[in-house]
């Protein structure tokens, strides 16, 4: 999701969502008075295409982009758009594109295309920002690279080195670490057969939290047990175990909300 403040700073503290991140910040952006000048970036990535548009959006704007913690995947090509300046202690990291396709081997082989012409254009944009040779970035991205703030600078993906930063917002690589992984556990937690697909395409190439997985894994339960009991109003005279799974979902989703 994001915020924006003082009509031009851009806080981009969460999931890169497709059809919806950069739709919103570019529509409430152009309704504003102002142009963009800061985009605080706190993202361990999300939708590319969604990113792309925004790095088109923002590039010819000149903005300056905060890294406040950590800047991943999807969330690193949007930072190329601008100056960007990060704290000594923040990461960023940069990977090959990913996804997931249902069908017969000429629709892999498809896929397979499709995710190195994204790839090609993602190499495009990291080497116009660092000056490094597009073998350098292909070797990196198939590397899955995790820089600091010094590595990233010194490579060219960051313009400006800062002390470290020590308000809340800001994460260590150990707090990275540990973010991910209470969100990858938090995934198993909600894992049942038949939830695989959507289970995985969360933890590896969407990057998105339990909680928002649990919404819509809740919107396909209550629509499965309206059919078998006969409508919407009736869902609570499904079998007690139906019952309970849905009482689990909610509560994941309270719990997420600050809901007790």
């Amino acid at each position: 999701m994001y915020e924006i403040r003082n009509d031009n700073e851009i806080y981009l503290y969460d999931s890169i969502e497709e059809g919806y991140t950069g739709r919103k910040v570019i529509e409430q952006m152009n309704a504003g008075s102002t142009e963009p000048s800061v985009i605080h970036i706190n993202s361990t990535g999300g939708d590319v295409f969604e990113a792309i548009a925004l790095y088109n959006w923002l590039k010819p704007r000149k903005v300056t982009v905060y890294v406040d913690g950590i800047c991943a995947s999807a969330a690193s090509v949007i930072a190329m758009s601008g100056h960007v300046v990060m704290p000594q202690n923040a990461m960023m990291m940069i990977h090959n594109p990913m996804g997931n396709v249902y069908g017969d081997s000429e629709d892999m082989r498809s896929m397979s295309e499709v995710l190195d012409k994204v790839r090609d254009s993602l190499v495009m944009i990291y080497a116009e920002k660092t000056g490094l040779e597009s073998s350098k970035i292909v070797e990196m991205m198939k590397a899955e690279s995790w820089m600091t703030g010094a590595e990233a600078k010194a490579l060219g993906f960051a313009d400006e080195l800062t002390a470290p930063v020590t308000n809340k917002a800001s994460l260590t690589y150990e707090d990275g670490v540990r973010a991910e992984r209470e969100r990858l556990r938090a995934l198993d937690a909600i894992m049942s057969p038949g939830r695989e697909g959507i289970i995985n395409r969360a933890k590896y190439e969407t990057y998105e939290k339990a909680s928002d997985i649990a919404v819509e894994i809740l919107s396909s339960q209550i629509d499965i047990l309206s059919r078998q009991s006969g409508s919407a109003s009736s869902i609570y005279a499904a079998p007690k175990r139906g019952n309970e799974e849905l009482d689990r979902l909610v509560s994941i989703i309270n719990l997420a909300r600050g809901y007790k």
